[in-house]
């Protein structure tokens, strides 16, 4: 078609009949996304935590050589994640499971993707904190953990959720 720009990656498991395709190949190219392998995106594999935290951080344009150690018991310092981890805990993004354990290949809850992101917007000082009566309308509000519901509601004040919390 006239006027539409070709879009290619390097990752061959991923179609650019995909609807996701254009998003996965800006992702790469800002730097968020390094897929798994040279060639493969795996956009199958659910992202863990410390894939999260890792993206978060790209996105913030953290120094990675600011954070050579680690807090928690389970992130071990010079792995691909450890500095992302370190930069959310310093920045009170995160704060582990328990235990100082942050458990970084864990799967990545919905109720913890929609935590992280919501201390990383209240970090960054963007998105609006009137949060008052933002879920009383979701019909599977009771399915909301309570440590989780004031940031299930910055997130669906600010656009990030749709109208109803897919746990």
């Amino acid at each position: 078609t006239a006027g539409v720009a070709k879009v290619e990656t390097k990752f061959t498991d991923i179609d650019p009949a995909d609807k996701n395709f254009k998003a996965i190949c800006y992702a790469t190219e800002a730097g968020l996304f390094n897929g798994t392998s040279e060639t493969a995106f795996s956009p199958d594999v659910t992202m863990n935590r410390a894939m999260f935290v890792t993206v978060l951080g790209r996105l913030c344009g953290v120094d990675e050589s600011l954070y050579p150690d680690s807090t928690f018991d389970d992130v071990e310092s010079g792995q691909w994640y450890s500095p992302y981890v370190e930069w959310a805990a310093s920045a009170g993004i995160v704060n582990g499971v328990g235990g100082n354990l942050f458990d970084p290949l864990g799967e990545l809850t919905h109720e913890q993707m929609y935590k992280i992101a919501a201390m990383c917007g209240a970090y960054l000082g963007v998105g609006t904190s009137d949060i008052s009566d933002a879920l009383i309308l979701y019909e599977d509000r009771a399915q909301i953990s309570d440590w989780a519901f004031e940031s299930i509601a910055y997130c669906r004040v600010n656009d990030l959720i749709g109208e109803k919390f897919a746990h």
